[in-house]
């Protein structure tokens, strides 16, 4: 790509929300996570994967509503996979 100083490149997130009426004691399993699938049916492109983000939570009178957040990684390469989980370690 000579001459090439900016491309586009394929980016995602994938949220979801739920009410409840008391948060759950699991809510941070698997932030910081590496996943190859997000919840439901979505393909997920070639090569790439999903980083688990930190939940948000908003009270809402007496129930909470949580939003999760999955971002897409870019093309992983085995040593880009390999310093990925490096850095990201599930809580």
């Amino acid at each position: 790509m000579t001459g090439a100083e900016n491309w586009l490149d394929l980016a995602g997130v994938w949220s979801e929300k739920e009410a409840v009426d008391k948060i759950p004691k699991d809510l941070m399993s698997g932030v910081w996570s590496i996943v190859e699938k997000v919840p439901g049916d979505f393909n997920t492109p070639k090569g790439r994967l999903w980083l688990v983000m930190p939940p948000s939570v908003t009270e809402r009178g007496a129930a909470f509503e949580i939003t999760r957040t999955w971002k897409m990684t870019g093309v992983m390469t085995p040593e880009r996979l390999e310093a990925t989980r490096l850095i990201y370690t599930p809580l």
